[in-house]
């Protein structure tokens, strides 16, 4: 049955409880923590040897949750560069700002995700930044909102699927979404993007603060499960 469907992903999140940053200056965090540990690429996605950018599910995602600024880790991969991070991080330095790191908390844990029988309520806790280049241009050519919610639920099911081939997830079968956004604009390193905010319903367990979308990495498309 599809509701044994359900797998667990290890997930671990690092908080700096005193460290106040904007989400606006998260790219600026993960920028860096990519140049103070480069030797791993999963921290910045590229290419040690060419700098190219490498295009995958970001295994690590930088947060401003409701208990500060965190970075998560989805999966296996990088817990061990967590670790590394947690005992030799002794501040972050945001442009010409130094800030001190007093305290820090690294919690490892075990959540479900996979399909599921029901349909779960959730709420996108940052703006997701739906649209690349190519279906944006679809997006706009649309005349009514039921075509465009009918797009952006298409693109969210994709996303979700990028996130369980991330996740060596197999679906088994149709994940289906309702949905009620919002355009907003985003500004994303100095450029302007369309982005949603809002909520949804799909068969799926998410595992909380896990991302979709473009610039997961930076903290845009952040999702957490609604229990009403």
């Amino acid at each position: 049955m599809i509701s044994k469907n359900i797998f667990k992903i290890r997930v671990a999140e690092l908080r700096f409880p005193e460290v106040n940053i904007k989400p606006s200056e998260l790219h600026k965090a993960r920028g860096y923590f990519g140049r103070e540990f480069k030797e791993f690429d999963l921290l910045h996605n590229h290419n040690l040897n060419t700098n190219k950018v490498i295009y995958r599910y970001p295994a690590i995602q930088f947060k401003i949750t409701d208990k500060g600024f965190s970075i998560f880790t989805f999966g296996d991969k990088a817990i061990d560069i967590f670790k590394l991070i947690f005992f030799k991080s002794g501040s972050i330095k945001i442009e010409d700002k130094e800030i001190n790191i007093n305290e820090k908390q690294l919690e490892i844990r075990e959540e479900e995700f996979g399909l599921k029988e029901d349909f779960l309520l959730y709420s996108f806790k940052s703006p997701w930044i739906a649209l690349n280049q190519k279906n944006f241009n679809d997006y706009i050519k649309l005349k009514t909102w039921q075509e465009k919610n009918n797009k952006l639920n298409a693109i969210l099911i994709r996303n979700i699927f990028s996130f369980c081939k991330f996740a060596n997830y197999t679906v088994l079968d149709t994940i289906k979404v309702k949905s009620e956004f919002k355009e907003i604009i985003v500004n994303l390193k100095g450029i302007s993007h369309i982005g949603f905010i809002g909520d949804f319903m799909v068969n799926f367990l998410l595992p909380d603060y896990v991302g979709l979308g473009k610039s997961s990495s930076r903290g845009y498309g952040c999702v957490k499960r609604i229990f009403k």
